[in-house]
């Protein structure tokens, strides 16, 4: 009885972190709707350079993420100046996308991965920052 009820306990305390893992995972899932639409729509109709237009439409998805983040995910997180966390939203994003791209060009380059396998798991660890990031310094307790 003692076993299940320290297991429950457990599951308490970490529950609410799974939620919003969940939560931040929904979001993230809409940030690649809006870069890959984005990106789409300033390629094919405005005519923007893909490189431009790729910068604009993850720039674009940046936003979205913070936005929804801020707004559901944390929203019992808002203690600093909106533009505060948003800087160290981008911040953070930063230091996952430059992670990404390391595992990315390690997995290929060193280990001979496929490139897109590299890349999925990349993306898997630039997940995992992201969310460590927004958890513990850009949506202070």
């Amino acid at each position: 009885m003692q076993k299940l009820a320290e297991y429950m306990e457990y599951i308490r305390t970490k529950l609410p972190l799974f939620v919003r893992f969940v939560k931040f995972s929904v979001v993230g899932g809409s940030g690649i709707i809006v870069n890959l639409s984005s990106l789409y729509l300033l390629v094919e109709f405005a005519r923007l350079p893909k490189g431009l237009a790729g910068a604009i439409a993850i720039e674009l998805s940046i936003i979205n993420n913070f936005y929804w983040n801020n707004l559901w995910t944390w929203r019992d997180r808002r203690r600093e100046p909106w533009w505060v966390r948003m800087f160290k939203f981008h911040l953070a994003r930063g230091i996952s996308a430059l992670a990404n791209l390391v595992i990315l060009l390690i997995l290929f380059y060193h280990f001979g991965l496929q490139y897109l396998l590299a890349d999925v798991l990349g993306i898997i660890v630039a997940i995992i920052i992201n969310f460590f990031f927004s958890e513990k310094w850009v949506f202070l307790e």
